[in-house]
């Protein structure tokens, strides 16, 4: 049985997961017709195979120091799984790191719910959000989340509010240091070219490898959602904070793909709060069969892509 692999926290379940990763690497290394991902040198795969490693490790840290979800590794086995769909992603390195970057912030503000070293928290998460819109723009609309998270855990600290202007003013004597005394370039001021919105909306509908694992990952994801909100007011007020949180990182994540040009790649930003959701669906699923099928189909759907 697929989904029982991944019921329990275990040692070997990471192991199985990072072997699952590693076979999605090879599998596309070896044997895609995908030109992007051929063009790349095993070095380049190593290094965007490290850092998507990390990113995983990270997002199974999130969900069980911040108890999102039962102890097993439903969350960390669909992002991975989420990967194979996707392989181009394994080609593009800079929205890998943006993404570990956006992931690292997330992590600092859902632990603002212990309401412990929350200044430093949030200077950290907006620190890797400004980080991360240089690597990729659109990713200046998680700003919104983080300021809902101050909405949410410490508002009444006036002080906390001014934390945003304090990272906005490290990053900027920052980037006018790099670009006097490494970029030798004058300082530029204007929009970057991908905040554009000439390509909003769903575009390219040709493009059978990633709009059918997206539309299969978006329907799962989005009755996953509607299930957990169907139960969600039986939740105490603090423990639904985070979850709002999350569905406000989906929406931001979602938005980020409206916008984009470079959809198939950018898609790695939704990973994180979609696996959260479908794998507490998956928990609540009383029959067996439907784990099997949910979880097979992605499986399924990965190795086909991966091949293409």
């Amino acid at each position: 049985m697929i989904s029982s692999i991944f019921r329990k926290t275990k040692p070997i379940n990471y192991i199985a997961v990072i072997f699952l990763l590693l076979l999605s690497v090879f599998l596309n290394k070896g044997f895609s017709a995908n030109t992007a991902f051929n063009s790349v040198t095993f070095l380049d795969v190593a290094i965007n195979f490290g850092l998507l490693l990390v990113t995983i490790l990270l997002v199974a840290f999130i969900v069980y120091k911040n108890k999102i979800s039962t102890l097993n590794t439903y969350a960390v086995a669909l992002y991975v799984l989420f990967l194979a769909c996707f392989p181009v992603i394994f080609t593009d390195r800079t929205m890998i790191l943006a993404n570990l970057l956006a992931v690292l912030a997330m992590r600092r503000l859902l632990s603002l719910q212990t309401q412990r070293a929350v200044k430093a928290k949030l200077f950290d998460s907006f620190l890797f959000i400004g980080i991360a819109c240089f690597l990729y723009s659109w990713v200046v609309l998680l700003i919104p989340v983080a300021l809902a998270a101050i909405l949410f855990f410490e508002h009444r600290d006036v002080r906390n509010w001014l934390v945003p202007f304090v990272s906005a003013g490290v990053l900027w004597v920052g980037y006018v240091l790099y670009m006097l005394y490494i970029d030798k370039n004058c300082i530029a001021l204007a929009l970057p070219d991908d905040l554009s919105l000439e390509h909003f909306g769903i575009t390219d509908l040709t493009s059978a490898t990633f709009y059918i694992p997206f539309g299969y990952l978006f329907l799962v994801g989005l009755f996953a959602v509607m299930n957990f909100l169907g139960s969600f007011q039986s939740k105490s007020i603090s423990l639904q904070k985070p979850y709002w949180l999350l569905m406000l990182i989906l929406v931001a994540t979602l938005a980020m793909l409206l916008f984009s040009h470079e959809r198939s790649t950018v898609v790695i930003f939704s990973f994180f709060p979609l696996s959260v959701f479908i794998s507490v669906f998956l928990e609540k699923l009383s029959k067996q069969y439907m784990k099997e099928i949910v979880i097979g189909l992605f499986l399924i759907l990965g190795v086909v892509m991966l091949v293409l």
